[in-house]
């Protein structure tokens, strides 16, 4: 499960990231 956990939470982090660029771009 931790390992899942650590995914998930990876996978929220980048598209935190990618929505962030998205916005500074607009």
């Amino acid at each position: 499960e931790q390992d899942v956990s650590m995914s998930y939470k990876e996978f929220s982090t980048r598209a935190a990231r990618r929505s962030a660029l998205l916005t500074l771009r607009v």
